[in-house]
Parts: C-alpha cells; sequence; structure tokens
C-alpha cells in the first residue's frame, strides 16, 4: 500500500440523497451546504453564541438532531487534532426556535435513517471524523443513535491526502456511495460504503457494515481503484445465511480495431458467517 497515496479524507463528499430499503441515505459536501439540514454527529453538543468555545452555549442538541445550516465562519477549531469550521445553524430545543454556532466536526455529514430493529420507530446511523493520530491519520466513527442516544458505535482507521498539496488548496474532492442491502441475516442489515478520489487511478476504500438495530459491526474492508489500465473491483452477494465478498483484479486491453477487453487477472472470495456475536470470515 502506497501510505501517502492512500490518504482520503472521509467527510468531504458528493452529494447523494435518496432511498432503498425504505432508508432514507444522504451524504454530502465537507463544506457543508447553507440551507441544508445536517444531523449533531456528538452525544450532546452545544449550540453557542459564537464561533468558538469561549461563547456561551444556548443549549443543548443531542446526538441526530437536525440542524439547518446558515452559514459557514472564517474560524477553524481544532480538537483531537481534526480542525474544522464553525457554522452558523438553526435549531429546535424543547419546541424552541433557536439559532447559534456549532463546531463542525460535531456535525455527521453523511446518516442513514431507517427502523433497523422493527420497532416502528426509525433508528439513525450517522458517519464522522473523531481525531487525526499521531502518524495524522484520521479516525472515523459511525454511530447508532435511538431517541438522541448513541446506542452502539464502532471506530475505523480512515486515509488521508493531507500532505499533498491539493489538500493544502482544499481542492482535493471525494465522493462517497452508499448501499443498504435489502437482503438480511439473522437480523442483521447491510450497509456498502464506497468513498475515493473524483479521478482515475487513485484509490477507493470500501467498508461493510452490519447492525441489528442494537449494535453495530464491521464485516469487512479494503481498496479498490479503477482506471484506464485496470483496476479492482469490490461485489457484495448473499449466499443462504453467508455473506460473499469478490474482489477481482481485471486490466483493459486495447487492440487496434474494435472496443477494448476487460481481462480478468486475479480472483478472490471471501464468506462471512455470523457466529452468535459478530460476523467472522469462514475459514
Amino acid at each position: 500500500m502506497i501510505r501517502n497515496v492512500q490518504r482520503i479524507v472521509f467527510f468531504i463528499f458528493a452529494v447523494l440523497f435518496f432511498s432503498t430499503a425504505n432508508a432514507e441515505i444522504y451524504t454530502s459536501m465537507g463544506s457543508l451546504k447553507d440551507g441544508e439540514y445536517y444531523p449533531v454527529f456528538g452525544d450532546v453538543v452545544n449550540l453557542r453564541t459564537g464561533p468558538s468555545v469561549k461563547n456561551d452555549s444556548i443549549g443543548k442538541l443531542t446526538a441526530g438532531t437536525k440542524i439547518q445550516i446558515v452559514s459557514k465562519s472564517e474560524v477553524k477549531f481544532t480538537q483531537n487534532n481534526y480542525s474544522d469550521y464553525w457554522y452558523q445553524v438553526k435549531s429546535s430545543i424543547s419546541g424552541k426556535d433557536v439559532s447559534g454556532y456549532v463546531w463542525g466536526g460535531a456535525i455527521s455529514k453523511a446518516y442513514i435513517v431507517k427502523d433497523f430493529d422493527g420497532d416502528k420507530k426509525l433508528d439513525m446511523l450517522l458517519f464522522g471524523i473523531t481525531n487525526c493520530d499521531e502518524e495524522m491519520f484520521k479516525w472515523a466513527e459511525a454511530r447508532l443513535v435511538k431517541n438522541g442516544k448513541i446506542v452502539s458505535l464502532l471506530k475505523f482507521r480512515i486515509e488521508d491526502f493531507n500532505e499533498s498539496e491539493e489538500a493544502d488548496k482544499s481542492e482535493f474532492v471525494y465522493s462517497i456511495s452508499a448501499e443498504l442491502f435489502s437482503q438480511k441475516i439473522n437480523s442483521f442489515s447491510f450497509l456498502k460504503l464506497e468513498s475515493f478520489y473524483e479521478a482515475c487511478d487513485y484509490p477507493g476504500f470500501f467498508y461493510l457494515f452490519a447492525t441489528d438495530g442494537k449494535s453495530l459491526h464491521k464485516v469487512a474492508n479494503d481498496t479498490f481503484s479503477s482506471g484506464e489500465g485496470g483496476g479492482v473491483k469490490l461485489n457484495v452477494s448473499f449466499e443462504k445465511a453467508k455473506l460473499v465478498l469478490k474482489r477481482t483484479v481485471y486490466e483493459n486491453e486495447f487492440p487496434e480495431s474494435g472496443d477494448a477487453v476487460v481481462k480478468t487477472i486475479e480472483e478472490k472470495t471471501e464468506k462471512f458467517k455470523y457466529d452468535g456475536k459478530t460476523f467472522v470470515k469462514e475459514q
């Protein structure tokens, strides 16, 4: 793995909003759009009178609370080695309309809304950055929220292009696509996230999560790529009570005449099953 190349900024997303399997899936640009609504990512977040932790708190916003972006300030705040802007927002606290400032690191830029456990109440899956480590790798969390409380979370490392000149100019745009599968195993639903740079030959990152509305599990993760010369494809399918992940390495051949030909170089299939506690790879 080429470490300096295979680094991504998780929260810089292309806009995607659709419904699949009776779920609402939303991902957004890292620079949040004025007028759009986003959920609070933090457990309990202060709504402040100004863009600083020194400003007074107007009230508390719980996880999953929708806030509307009014504007982005020019001020950044750093916490746990991770920096983001402050945003002026509108929301509601105890039925009262309020306006104030929230730090961008406390706002979820990607989320899914669905009744995962069948209790006829909507659950939320929130995704966001939590910190950067000493090597400046960003760490993200998936958080399962019920009734404004985080009931389960899953932490995973995201790699980042933060050493590139493009990243310094804030022009490095990544996209994320999300898919929620209709198939279930032992009451678990499966979510696929794919994040990638919008250009050929750069690696993308693949994550497969499972939730039953009570807990979260990471089933698998991998990298994929595409380019003129070829790349790596990942495909998810289901086989009875097993989840199947197929990894294909391919090349594109260009004959002097005719269309390009895709040639498979290598294929690997892994199967995952539920062992009563989590999902494990079948040996």
